[in-house]
C-alpha cells in the first residue's frame, strides 16, 4: 500500500513539474470544481476552456504556446491520480 502511495505521489509531482504555474492553477481549479460537482472533466472540454480562458482584464490567460492538447492534458488520468492521492492522504 505504501509503495502505491509513493508511486502516486511521484506521478503527481512529475505531472505538476512539466506544467507552468498558470497551467497548474487552471488544472487545480478544474479538479476542485469536479470534486464539488462530482462531474468528471473531459480532456477536450478542458483544452477548449484553456483556449478560451480570460482573466479579470478580459485578456487571455494562456498564450498560444501554452495551450495544452487533450493528449497532453490526460485529464482523466491526472485527475484520477489527484483524487486517489487525496483519498489516500485522508485515510492515513
Amino acid at each position: 500500500m505504501l509503495i502505491i502511495i509513493i508511486i502516486i505521489i511521484i506521478i503527481f509531482i512529475i505531472i505538476f513539474i512539466i506544467f507552468n504555474k498558470t497551467q497548474k492553477d487552471f488544472l487545480n481549479r478544474i479538479y476542485e470544481e469536479g470534486e464539488k460537482t462530482e462531474m468528471k472533466a473531459n480532456p477536450e472540454n478542458v483544452a477548449k476552456a484553456m483556449r478560451k480562458a480570460k482573466n479579470e482584464d478580459n485578456k487571455r490567460v494562456f498564450q498560444l504556446s501554452y495551450f495544452l492538447s487533450p493528449q497532453q492534458l490526460q485529464v482523466d488520468s491526472c485527475f484520477s491520480r489527484m483524487s486517489k492521492l487525496a483519498k489516500n492522504t485522508v485515510s492515513i
